[in-house]
């Protein structure tokens, strides 16, 4: 026995022979570019926790009563015992400290990469966000730190006014190396990296409104450069879809207000990658039809920035596993998953009675088709278990961020 736990000592051994080490990732000719990579790969794993600790504690979403730890969480009674809360802390420190060893050797970064130190000051700010929104006073980590020293263990935690101070200046300093780069709404952009610094600075303690307007203002008039817009039909633009004569005019056919809403209805279901079928009913002078999943509807025009992953098919059901072996990933995308309507059945992200009194089909005839999905036996019960109509989106709905 002792010579067969010898003989396997070797095989035992966790680390990889074919990794990079950083310092020879630094000496290699695209070392920045697989680093800034890097980041990205490890920020793929924090949106599996995020919707838990923001949007399902608002008083838009809850989760059902038989769904494990969710209704707590849903209800503000997280125990220290919380698995995902310390994940979703670690993850996003966990990308921080990538974004860091990129900033700490910006100097040494070639011309044609300079893109990526842009990229590493964008999610470590995004980090951050992420984590005062959740936390409130949290530290700031400006550099590469050794877990294992003293500096680690007595590393201060700041208020979060002083963090935002922190936030708005790594994404002001994100833009400067972003300026003139490609739009890319798979990873970090000059237009993005402007929209969330707007965003910072009206989710501060005391929001600064003069600077977001100004900031979102230079978006808007940059609009073609930015590739950004939001998606609207012009009455002109709109499908009659009954015929409805004119008084004055037999022979023209007129626009109504509820064909109109239909056309935007269609348009507002785009922005979640969704696709009408069906047809307007002459009965009650709504669609009558499902919505679902367009791939080429996925990325459009209001999405600033996206989380990508590989989708894949199982069980004859649009899911977001990505089958590349990389179990964390995959954790996040089926989480993912279970917001939508694909995988409901988890009863995570179920709307609630306050929500659905506010969007009705009356009160709001555009948003209402293209957000809500039913899945109760009462079809026409909406307020029993009524979910989002967004599908996977690629598996990234909880890692978009979008002008909406």
């Amino acid at each position: 026995m002792i010579a067969f736990l010898t003989s396997c000592q070797e095989e035992l051994d966790l680390d990889n022979p074919n990794a990079f080490s950083l310092e020879e990732l630094l000496q290699t000719a695209d070392g920045f570019e697989l680093l800034a990579v890097g980041v990205m790969d490890s920020y793929q794993k924090i949106p599996a926790n995020e919707f838990l600790l923001i949007d399902l504690r608002s008083d838009d979403s809850r989760a059902n009563a038989q769904n494990g730890v969710y209704p707590d969480v849903d209800a503000y009674n997280m125990d220290t015992n919380n698995g995902d809360a310390a994940t979703y802390w670690s993850n996003n420190y966990a990308t921080i400290f990538r974004a860091n060893s990129i900033i700490d050797n910006r100097f040494l970064a070639p011309e044609e990469y300079q893109y990526t130190i842009g990229e590493a000051y964008f999610f470590r700010a995004l980090c951050h966000f992420n984590l005062v929104r959740a936390y409130r006073n949290v530290p700031y980590l400006d550099k590469v730190i050794d877990i294992n020293s003293n500096e680690a263990s007595n590393y201060p935690q700041l208020p979060p006014s002083e963090v935002y101070e922190k936030i708005i200046q790594d994404f002001r300093t994100s833009i400067a190396f972003l300026n003139g780069g490609p739009q890319n709404r798979y990873r970090p952009s000059e237009g993005a990296a402007i929209c969330l610094l707007a965003k910072a600075f009206l989710s501060q303690p005391n929001p600064n409104y003069t600077e977001a307007e100004l900031l979102l203002a230079s978006v808007i008039e940059n609009k073609e450069s930015f590739g950004y817009d939001l998606l609207t039909i012009d009455r002109d633009d709109a499908v009659n879809f009954l015929f409805d004569a004119d008084p004055n005019d037999p022979t023209v056919n007129v626009l109504t207000t509820e064909e109109y809403r239909a056309n935007q209805a269609i348009t507002f279901a785009k922005i979640f990658g969704n696709e009408f079928t069906g047809e307007f009913s002459s009965d009650n002078l709504r669609l009558d039809g499902t919505f679902s999943n367009n791939e080429g509807l996925e990325i459009n025009e209001e999405i600033i920035f996206s989380i990508p992953y590989e989708a894949i098919n199982t069980d004859n059901v649009a899911s977001s596993q990505s089958g590349l072996d990389d179990q964390v990933e995959t954790d996040a995308e089926g989480f993912s998953n279970a917001m939508t309507a694909s995988g409901p059945s988890n009863g995570v992200n179920v709307a609630t009675l306050d929500l659905l009194s506010l969007m009705t089909p009356e009160l709001q005839p555009v948003r209402f088709d293209g957000t809500f999905r039913s899945i109760t036996v009462i079809a026409d019960d909406i307020l029993n278990d009524t979910f989002n109509s967004k599908y996977h989106l690629l598996g990234k709905p909880m890692g978009t961020i979008g002008l909406f």
